[in-house]
């Protein structure tokens, strides 16, 4: 009859309790004390290899994730770029930002009048500057539109769903056609925008496809 040692039995039992321990392979402090050196030294050893491997597998697991977010990042731009290249109406919008106070430590400052453009399901970062006097401070805006360019998010942080009570959303009413002119104003627990003026319109409208 084969005869297996301490140690086998302790592994066995770690693993299928799969109990967190400071001694290894999860074994508890009287455990520890009752095994031999070389029985410490085995399970020592057999320790380190499980976390040598867990460490290998998250590695690989982070460089795999890594990867396929670099090529997702890769066809969303190109994806943009094509948009760009080949906008027809509704595939773009123009953004002026014609004014407004941002709260800046305990002042409220007027930001310099700015504008871009932004593609459908485009997430754009934009940076405005706050003047007080002769001096200008940078602050940035996450801009958002919609798969159907129908709706317009802006944010003090990127767009997400752990974030949407942050949100100024802004619904096309069917006329960005032509510039429409939105005013707003939304606080968060680390920034407030008082009296934000938007103006909204598509670059390409039916009128200039004819």
């Amino acid at each position: 009859m084969q005869k297996f040692s301490p140690i086998f039995f302790f592994i066995i039992v770690v693993l299928l309790a799969g109990c967190s321990s400071k001694y290894p392979m999860g074994i508890s402090s009287e455990q520890w004390e009752n095994l031999s050196v070389e029985e410490k030294t085995k399970l020592t050893l057999q320790q380190e290899k499980i976390n040598t491997q867990k460490r290998k597998e998250q590695l690989q697991k982070y460089e795999i994730e890594k990867k396929h977010q670099l090529e997702a990042q890769k066809l969303e731009a190109q994806r943009i770029e094509k948009l760009y290249k080949e906008a027809q109406y509704g595939d773009l919008v123009n953004i002026n930002l014609y004014g407004g106070l941002f709260e800046y430590g305990k002042h409220f400052l007027p930001m310099i009048p700015t504008a871009t453009t932004i593609g459908r399901g485009e997430t754009k970062q934009l940076q405005i500057v706050l003047k007080r006097d002769s001096f200008t401070y940078a602050k940035e805006l996450w801009l958002y539109l919609s798969p159907m360019a129908n709706k317009l998010t802006i944010s003090f942080r990127k767009p997400s769903p752990s974030n949407i009570d942050e949100q100024i959303v802004i619904l096309n009413n069917g006329k960005w056609d032509y510039e429409q002119v939105y005013t707003r104003s939304n606080q968060t627990r680390y920034d407030k925008i008082d009296k934000l003026k938007i103006g909204i319109r598509y670059t390409h409208t039916r009128r200039w496809l004819r």
